[in-house]
């Protein structure tokens, strides 16, 4: 069984991920050991979850999956964060600790695009109506990744099409 993009973690893995609700670094540990273990010339989606996109963070999220499932269906070598994401609410919501939302992306994301495991941002269309996203396009453009921009709707797209503008 394929399993999609979470076939790269291990039950372990999802387990320990499930369970932490402390810090941010210590899930970025968890995704190093799944990007370590990946082939490589991985691609990560941005896209807009808790500001922006389809108005809130269940839709913006069931999209994601979607939008992370149809690229992996295509062949792209696509690392999954949303397995992350009920762990870093709790992190956010944990007093004295969390430390605004840029927080966030310097501690998990940022290290992430500098590991040299993700090559490619693929951008969710829309994305420029989140905060986050235009944050993680400008670190992207600064660190010489790979930018796509994905067209709208691409699960819906023929097999040949591609998913890209």
């Amino acid at each position: 069984m394929n399993n999609g993009p979470l076939r790269h973690f291990s039950q372990e893995q999802l387990e320990s991920i499930k369970k932490e609700k402390h810090n941010f670094e210590s899930l970025l540990g968890i995704a190093l050991a799944v990007l370590d273990a990946m082939p490589r010339n991985v691609t990560m989606v941005c896209g807009p979850i808790t500001s922006g996109g389809l108005g809130s963070v269940g839709k913006n999220l069931e999209h994601f999956a979607r939008v992370i499932a149809a690229l992996d269906a295509r062949g792209e070598n696509v690392f999954t964060q949303l397995p992350f994401e009920a762990p870093m609410k709790r992190v956010k919501d944990t007093d004295g600790y969390y430390m605004g939302d840029n927080h966030l992306l310097e501690a998990f994301y940022l290290p992430l695009f500098r590991s040299g495991y993700v090559i490619r941002l693929s951008f969710i269309w829309g994305w420029a109506s989140s905060y986050g996203t235009r944050w993680e396009h400008d670190r992207g453009t600064e660190l010489g990744l790979d930018l796509r921009y994905l067209k709208e709707r691409i699960e819906f797209l023929q097999p040949g099409e591609s998913p890209f503008i």
